[in-house]
């Protein structure tokens, strides 16, 4: 559990001596933090929220004791940026975290903690909590006891939670008060977000990446645009300096106006050589979101060519100097050189035949997705969550990380395409046909290509993009 704040009237330096820390190793931090920073509680909103009561009787309300707080939270996190007391926490959740733990850090009694989660799981499963979510707890101390032969006052060890606020998403949020009554309501709210749509397209001087830095576009919205054209397109040997490309996509904004979710790329478009391959959104009558060329031929292949986003190629298949033995030999695959723990993608759906350390290969996954093809990615550095024998895993889907395990001179992806036990040369393994729309379901494709093509002819082109990259913002992530 990580403390980001107590937030305190004064704001000043001495404020390690107003916040008893929670213990040794953990620290209250003062900070002023804008409003954006502060996990928000919703203002008042017509859509329909859910609400849970514990009918178990919390430890009753000590009314002598006056946080200064006023007693609205909504208003209280609407745009205030200090409520002017030190009983507010800000907590940030970290791995292995509970709920439990976390109040129980926040030296809150342990009934409390128990009425609290009781209340909470009819409309949150405390399970559910993920590193990276804030949490925000309004406290009471709940008596203060005269030390023995003194004058002055010291709280007591526990503290009595008053309200708890939990955002599982950027669009939902679950608040906890304590009522008058003793008991503990719980409520969920459906968070209102805007979106805007945003058209930027740009040429291709070294790499696709750096393209659309230059352009502003957000990472996260980056890395999806080239895993659709990963199918494709070899990123390192395909592009070329002159090539371009255009997307139209869709982010999400809070009620302060601050980025807080990418949304879907609407469009995407990738000029190479003089050639145009674009591609729409589109979802099916049975809810399956996919991507589209003009004719409604679908952009998903087979097996993608590039399961690196954003690598480059450091060795091709075929004979060639050993960079370790230093004897020429065939190389058996190609080499994807990129940062250790970059994600490695499953190249096609299937399942996992072996997972584990296998020699000069080093950490190795392989995967079989038919009875002829077969992949296989070595030395990684460590494997996806979940990732062991026998599970089955969908293309695209993150199975490892890149590393150097193995006889390896520096980080890479070792990629390997197997056809009947063999190892092939990726790059010329010709991928089974895509699916192409029709009857009912084309004509709805066409209808949504003209409405999304409409709509890029009324966007500006190139405009401002806000700058907070929602990509680097972890709200939950795991």
């Amino acid at each position: 559990m990580t403390v980001l704040a107590s937030l305190d009237a004064d704001m000043t330096a001495q404020a390690s001596q107003a916040v008893r820390p929670i213990d040794s190793s953990r620290l209250w931090s003062k900070v002023a933090e804008s409003r954006a920073e502060l996990l928000p509680v919703s203002a008042a909103t017509d859509l329909p929220a859910a609400e849970a009561v514990s009918k178990t009787p919390a430890p009753r309300l000590i009314a002598e004791i006056d946080s200064g707080l006023q007693p609205d939270m909504e208003v209280l996190y609407a745009g205030i940026e200090s409520p002017g007391d030190d009983n507010i926490r800000i907590v940030t959740a970290e791995s292995g975290d509970t709920l439990a733990s976390i109040l129980s850090d926040l030296d809150i009694a342990s009934k409390d903690v128990k009425y609290a989660i009781r209340a909470l799981k009819a409309v949150f499963d405390p399970r559910q909590l993920r590193r990276g979510q804030r949490i925000t707890a309004e406290l009471k101390p709940l008596e203060y006891a005269a030390p023995q032969g003194g004058e002055a006052l010291s709280p007591a060890e526990k503290r009595e939670l008053l309200t708890l606020v939990i955002k599982p998403s950027v669009d939902r949020e679950v608040t906890l008060r304590l009522q008058p009554n003793g008991e503990f309501v719980a409520k969920e709210t459906v968070l209102t977000l805007s979106s805007r749509d945003y058209r930027v397209d740009g040429t291709i001087e070294t790499t696709l990446s750096e393209a659309t830095v230059d352009g502003r576009v957000p990472s996260a919205v980056s890395s999806d645009f080239m895993r659709l054209f990963a199918y494709d397109v070899d990123f390192q040997r395909d592009l070329k300096a002159g090539d371009s490309y255009e997307i139209f996509f869709r982010r999400y904004f809070d009620r302060f106006g601050d980025p807080v979710k990418e949304g879907e790329i609407l469009y995407a478009a990738l000029t190479t050589s003089g050639t145009e391959r674009a591609l729409y959104r589109f979802v099916t009558e049975d809810g399956t979101e996919d991507y589209y060329d003009r004719e409604g031929v679908n952009a998903r292949k087979f097996l993608l060519r590039t399961p690196v986003d954003g690598a480059r190629v450091s060795s091709g298949f075929g004979m060639r100097r050993h960079p370790i033995l230093g004897y020429s030999r065939m190389h058996r695959g190609v080499d994807f050189a990129a940062p250790t723990g970059t994600p490695i993608m499953a190249a096609g759906s299937g399942v996992i035949e072996y997972v584990g350390p296998k020699g000069t290969y080093g950490n190795y996954i392989r995967i079989r997705h038919n009875g002829e093809y077969e992949t296989a990615y070595a030395h990684l550095s460590r494997f996806g969550a979940g990732i062991r024998m026998g599970t089955r895993v969908r293309q695209g889907q993150i199975i490892g990380f890149v590393g150097t395990t193995g006889m390896s001179k520096g980080p890479h992806l070792h990629y390997e395409i197997l056809d009947g036990g063999e190892q092939v040369d990726p790059t010329r393994v010709k991928a089974a046909g895509s699916q192409r729309l029709e009857g009912a379901t084309l004509a709805a494709f066409e209808a949504e290509r003209d409405r999304i093509n409409k709509m890029m002819s009324l966007s500006p082109l190139n405009g401002p993009i806000a700058s907070a990259n929602v990509s680097s913002v972890n709200f939950s992530t795991e």
